[in-house]
């Protein structure tokens, strides 16, 4: 069918700013790694109003307006349902393969989006022995494309006679053997069902697609299932384009993820709040399906003793007392060469619908473009009852990568940090380190395998479960090459340890969010929050007396102002801005010697001359920089 020109669209692809998307999920279905359960999303309108484009039939001109992911990109269209002839494209067969005592698909104009046609395809499923197959198998003139690599998106529209879960099951491979499974729901109002092509690809061979099957789980009852508009998407898009050097951030959107990209280091993708993808020196995804994480983890006392039968971080069972379902968003909050910030949003539902006095998780994270990202997880249980005493943190990778494990234990000596490193054997291959803000809250630790051992996580804690629990953690995923405890002990005392910051004008901001214990230093955002006074700031940074590291702030009462920032008598020409346009800047590696901090802020056009010069560089001093 496919081959028909008049589904297929081809326009330029323009710059769109990045947007939250409220996803609807089953109960931890972004973090059970075996079920990964997809979004869908209500249909949203387009504001371009259905214009008309003359380079476009009215039919795709209304697939366009009403879906925003066909805006800027190529798509091509597997079945609209338009004409009798689509409905040959699916079939009904029995799980063993018969259909001969099955009501076949059929055209349906009482069911349709309205909004782009009159025609659906009905399809009678019994019982959960029934599946509905697409792949062209009944048809004489029509099927099934096999080529999906040049799309990010599989969408396609559902409606149901009762609320049911399917399963799908997307099958490629000259002999149908490569399969992609995971679950969506279903009800007796149209969804919108994205499926992300990036994900499919990890399993299966997306260039050789064979069909795409729909079963229902668990179901004795009859179930009537209308589906619509079975539409393969090209949505890329550049959010903010990297420079040319290496490091440079950018941002890019594709299917449903959001892209943060340091050029030549790393690539993170996010999905649903959290980090779904992770490259760096190859393509191999090194995170599991349900997100690297942190996730919050509620834990029994004592939980930690039992190694022959650790907690499971992504038990569904673990929130049910919160409610039965997950709605999901992300935003892009800040872009920048300085720095991406991206906000992750879980808020649980109970019946119809999400309120604001529902439970909820937050996360934060701040990237930057060398290598450390840090968040800020945030818990609340809107006063309903945590199902155990305590609650922690987890990350998890995929088994198949290689990880070696090494930690660093929490003891009476502050001078021990607590970490975990995650080091994958041999020359330029990207390692994990992850740094907890607080070494008393993770003094335990624990690293488990799954059942199918596909993924491997570490576990750690505890806080005493409240009504708001909150985390801070560093998360490093360049430079590559930590080999061992002894690369990641020194960033994490510099984490865990922040160096002192001395402020002889201006003062310490200690009620940011982020920042955990209220000492100044954002252990959300890795950056010190400082604020001006008459627009002007003067601070004494103490380097550590260990291992040197590049060290980042905030500056507050600067937005709208002109800044210049001197440290030990030299101008630093490299700072950023926030998202509320405030300052941020990065010192430069000092090895040992005290630096002396200056910040003008003026409405001036030209830079004002020092009202206080600091001392003279010191030994040591170097000049900043652009690796921030």
């Amino acid at each position: 069918m496919c081959s028909a020109r008049r589904f297929t669209r081809c326009v330029s692809k323009t710059d769109r700013a990045a947007a939250t998307r409220a996803i609807r999920l089953p109960l931890f279905s972004a973090i059970a790694a075996c079920l990964g359960l997809l979004g869908c999303d209500a249909l949203r309108p387009s504001n371009r109003g259905g214009a008309a484009d003359g380079s476009l039939s009215p039919v795709l001109v209304r697939l366009r307006d009403a879906y925003s992911d066909l805006v800027d990109g190529r798509f091509v269209v597997l079945a609209d349902f338009e004409t009798a002839e689509q409905e040959k494209l699916l079939r009904v067969a029995a799980v063993d393969g018969g259909a001969s005592q099955l009501e076949q698909p059929a055209v349906d104009i009482t069911q349709s989006r309205n909004e782009t046609g009159a025609g659906s395809v009905r399809c009678l499923l019994p019982d959960a022995a029934a599946t509905v197959i697409f792949d062209g198998a009944r048809s004489d003139q029509l099927s099934l494309i096999r080529d999906w690599g040049s799309y990010q998106l599989l969408l396609f529209n559902s409606r149901a006679s009762q609320n049911a879960t399917l399963q799908i099951d997307i099958a490629a491979g000259r002999e149908a053997d490569q399969h992609w499974t995971s679950r969506v729901h279903v009800g007796p109002t149209w969804q919108l069902h994205r499926v992300d092509l990036a994900d499919v690809g990890e399993s299966i061979d997306i260039h050789d697609v064979r069909s795409i099957t729909l079963r229902a789980i668990e179901s004795t009852a009859p179930l009537t299932l209308n589906l619509d508009d079975i539409v393969l998407a090209d949505n890329a898009r550049e959010l903010s384009t990297a420079g040319p050097a290496a490091g440079d951030l950018g941002v890019r959107a594709a299917g449903r993820r959001t892209h943060v990209v340091s050029r030549d280091r790393f690539d993170l993708g996010f999905c649903d709040g959290l980090i779904c993808s992770w490259t760096s020196e190859s393509p191999d995804n090194l995170v599991v399906r349900s997100g690297l994480g942190p996730w919050p983890v509620t834990l029994a006392a004592g939980w930690h003793a039992n190694r022959d039968a650790p907690p499971a971080y992504d038990d569904p069972r673990m929130y049910a007392s919160f409610g039965e379902a997950a709605a999901t968003a992300q935003k892009v909050v800040e872009a920048t060469p300085y720095r991406v910030q991206i906000d992750g949003h879980w808020r649980f539902v109970a019946g119809a619908a999400s309120t604001d006095d529902m439970p909820a998780f937050h996360w934060r994270y701040s990237i930057y473009s060398d290598g450390r990202v840090f968040v800020h997880l945030r818990c609340d249980s809107a006063e309903l009852p945590w199902p155990e005493e305590f609650v922690g943190q987890a990350i998890a990778v995929r088994a198949d990568r290689q990880f070696h494990r090494f930690t660093g234990s929490n003891s009476a000596d502050r001078a021990s940090p607590t970490f975990t490193l995650l080091s994958r054997p041999g020359a330029q291959r990207a390692d994990l380190l992850w740094i907890p803000s607080n070494p008393a809250e993770a003094g335990h630790s624990l690293f488990a395998s799954s059942s199918d051992q596909r993924c491997e996580s570490v576990i750690c804690g505890e806080k005493t479960a409240a009504a708001s629990v909150q985390f801070a953690s560093q998360l490093v995923v360049w430079p590559r090459d930590m080999e061992a405890a002894v690369d990641a002990a020194p960033l994490a005392r510099n984490y865990q340890q922040p160096p002192k910051i001395s402020v002889l004008t201006g003062s310490l901001a200690r009620d940011r969010a982020g920042d955990l214990n209220g000492d100044g230093f954002n252990e959300g955002e890795g950056t010190f929050e400082l604020v001006a006074s008459d627009g002007i700031l003067r601070f004494r940074h103490s380097p550590p007396a260990a291992v040197p590291d590049r060290v980042r702030f905030s500056v507050h009462n600067t937005a709208g102002a002109k800044a210049w920032v001197y440290v030990s008598g030299r101008i630093l020409r490299e700072t950023g801005r926030d998202a509320d346009d405030q300052l941020l800047f990065t010192l430069p590696v000092s090895q040992s010697a005290p630096l002396d901090v200056e910040v003008n802020t003026r409405p001036e056009r030209a830079a004002p001359q020092i009202t206080r010069p600091p001392a003279t560089s010191q030994p040591g001093s170097q000049p900043f920089s652009s690796q921030n």
